[in-house]
């Protein structure tokens, strides 16, 4: 008999579960609520999952163009390095979503529509200064003002501020001989 059975705790099995890609692991990051769903950021995917039962309604596959997941290999980064991490996911109004991922140390956003059944591709920009490079860094993105992106991600200070937004002194101001405090 296993001693440690009886000390783990048990799950009913009407648990709901949601394995994403079973092939590889999914590197979660980002859960963002639309309505009755929920969005999921993960490798080269957004996952749409039904809030009620977790069952995936539509994806969003978003893989590295080839050319840059090439360079990014011949840069000395490994495969697994040189995917798309989705690292900012907004919902800046009913219907359309904002995602910036990695892009194999290449940073790219995307605007979409979101439709009953599928995705539709609106605009794409840079994502330099929007999104971290290295899949390994973090991000944090506020949504101010519909479209501009106020990001505090992976630069040294720790201080970034999205292309268009405007901002009177640091976006985190700490006290000391520079400041009133």
């Amino acid at each position: 008999m296993d001693t440690l059975s009886p000390l783990l705790p048990q799950c009913p099995e009407d648990i709901l579960k949601f394995l994403g890609n079973e092939s590889v692991v999914d590197h979660f990051k980002l859960v963002t609520k639309d309505g009755n769903s929920l969005l999921i950021g993960a490798r080269n995917t957004v996952f749409n999952l039904s809030i009620h039962d977790l069952t995936e309604q539509q994806s969003l596959v978003w893989s590295s163009p080839e050319e840059d997941t090439k360079m990014c290999l011949m840069k000395g980064k490994d495969e697994e390095a040189c995917q798309n991490y989705i690292r900012i996911m907004v919902v800046p109004s009913p219907g359309r979503l904002f995602v910036c991922g990695t892009n194999s140390f290449r940073p790219m956003c995307n605007t979409y529509v979101i439709n009953e059944s599928n995705y539709t591709l609106e605009a794409t920009k840079n994502g330099q200064a929007v999104c971290p490079y290295d899949p390994r860094h973090n991000s944090t993105s506020v949504l101010a003002d519909a479209i501009k992106t106020l990001t505090n991600g992976d630069m040294n200070d720790g201080r970034r501020v999205g292309e268009g937004a405007k901002c009177q002194g640091p976006v985190t101001e700490r006290p000391g001989k520079d400041n009133a405090d």
